[in-house]
């Protein structure tokens, strides 16, 4: 047996060494001598992934194990079996199969008194009842598995990169004022891990999670946008797929379509498989107000070096028409990052990968205007719906010249107009006055996350709550500031 073999090792009292191994197998050592355990598992196919030991003496001590499955055991100090554990009994919709076993791989164990801390591979952290009592003849058939909280202590994106973040439009002028908004405080991320997670700024919580798949086949997702329509009871959110970590060749993308209403019921209405894109999607843009034919627009940035704009329904939420000749928009020679519609939805910009900045024309019957050149003169009074370009002329001076210049991966213009946050690829979050046309600009800067930030968004209703998202650390930061 090679030391690759063994999986954790914990000392017990009464100088015990307890090793676990990839065979799903305990052995406890005396000396340079082992004895080979019941095997965690019946067939033992699952590795023993961690380990602890609790009790100051020997009469006291007990050893609790995970795996890579999600199945807790605890033991006595004979390592007879006290009680078995499965996190899937938690909840059905956390470990979902197509998701594969991340979030069920148990890291980490710890347990005191009657809690059991458990750390998943999933990004998760729970605290269950520990066993009540040993049995004196096996493992406890009563004992059930409790959580002691509503949900995981702490959550979060847990695979490759997160890209993916929005809040909520502000409610329509025609809304009952006297009514609290339900989706006040909410936000929305999508991220490599394929799944699509509505959070409650004030609990720190998930509050609705959906996986995303298309074909059947699970999808990363790095862009998300939320939308809302006038007398409707549900908010509308569009997803988009694809992705590429570098750990797996590029694939194409798609689209899908959620529903999320007053009770934070979230539900698909669009699979996207009549929507596949030969390009992953970079961004998604709504554009909320009824243009021609009484249909809303959302435009989608793919990696395939094109833009798509789509028809929404305003009543069912489903897209009415397909990527075709028509209404795909192929001016861009790199893959376009960030579009944003101008405030009457007749006209769009988008920058791409290479630093182009480019302009085009909605108008008209099938969008027989979108390949004409537009320069940026032309749209130098122009009024645009969101700003999330880190290119053009009222953001001109968020780059900083010289060897200290980087990669900035995210832009945002703030509710009120008055600011500009940037996110970039030193981990910082700058916040500039806007418009910023002077290069060099000096702006207030803070950090936290350990890598590039590739998304930033202030709430909808403010300019002084700001979320960002870490790309390699996935980590969701809530930012505040004064804007006095």
């Amino acid at each position: 047996m090679g030391p690759s073999d063994h999986e954790e090792g914990v000392k017990t009292p009464g100088f015990r060494l307890i090793t676990a191994c990839a065979t799903g197998s305990l052995f406890r050592w005396e000396g340079r001598n082992f004895r080979d355990e019941t095997p965690f598992t019946k067939q033992g196919e699952f590795p023993v992934s961690a380990i602890a030991a609790i009790g100051d003496t020997l009469p006291t001590s007990r050893l609790v194990a995970g795996n890579t499955n999600g199945t807790v055991k605890v033991f006595d100090k004979s390592m007879k079996l006290v009680a078995e554990y499965k996190l899937e009994n938690l909840s059905d919709s956390l470990f979902d199969t197509q998701a594969g076993d991340w979030r069920r791989h148990i890291r980490s164990i710890d347990m005191m008194d009657q809690r059991i801390l458990i750390g998943t591979k999933g990004s998760e952290i729970f605290e269950i009842r520990a066993p009540t009592h040993s049995p004196s003849d096996g493992v406890s058939t009563d004992e059930k598995i409790l959580n002691l909280h509503h949900g995981p202590l702490v959550q979060g994106h847990y695979k490759h990169e997160l890209w993916g973040l929005a809040f909520p439009p502000p409610p329509l002028p025609s809304a009952d004022k006297s009514v609290k908004d339900p989706f006040k405080d909410l936000f929305a991320t999508t991220g490599d891990d394929g799944t699509l997670r509505i959070w409650n700024m004030c609990t720190n919580s998930v509050v609705a999670e959906a996986n995303l798949t298309l074909g059947g086949v699970h999808q990363m997702s790095r862009a998300v946008a939320w939308t809302r329509a006038e007398g409707a009871g549900v908010s509308v959110l569009a997803v988009g797929l694809g992705g590429d970590a570098g750990r797996r060749s590029k694939g194409g993308g798609g689209i899908k379509i959620f529903t999320f209403d007053h009770s934070y019921n979230l539900l698909c209405t669009e699979e996207g498989e009549a929507h596949k894109l030969t390009g992953w999607v970079s961004d998604l843009k709504f554009y909320d107000t009824p243009v021609d034919g009484g249909m809303f627009r959302l435009a989608a940035a793919s990696h395939d070096n094109t833009i798509v704009i789509y028809d929404i329904d305003p009543d069912q939420f489903e897209i009415v028409s397909s990527p075709d000749k028509k209404n795909v928009i192929t001016k861009h020679d790199a893959a376009v990052m960030h579009i944003d519609f101008s405030d009457d939805g007749h006209f769009l910009q988008s920058s791409d990968a290479a630093q182009n900045l480019t302009y085009h024309n909605l108008g008209g019957e099938n969008f027989e205007h979108a390949m004409k050149k537009i320069s940026s003169r032309e749209t130098a009074d122009f009024e645009w719906a969101s700003w999330t370009s880190p290119l053009g002329w009222p953001v001109y001076g968020i780059w900083s010249d010289g060897p200290a210049e980087v990669d900035i991966n995210a832009c945002h213009r703030s509710p009120s107009g008055r600011f500009l946050a940037i996110g970039d690829a030193a981990g910082r979050l700058s916040l500039y006055n806007n418009p910023c046309p002077k290069k060099g600009a000096q702006g207030v800067c803070g950090t936290g996350h350990s890598g590039h930030v590739m998304n930033v968004r202030f709430a909808s209703d403010t300019d002084e709550v700001l979320v960002t998202c870490g790309g390699n650390d996935r980590c969701i930061m809530r930012w505040g500031f004064s804007s006095q």
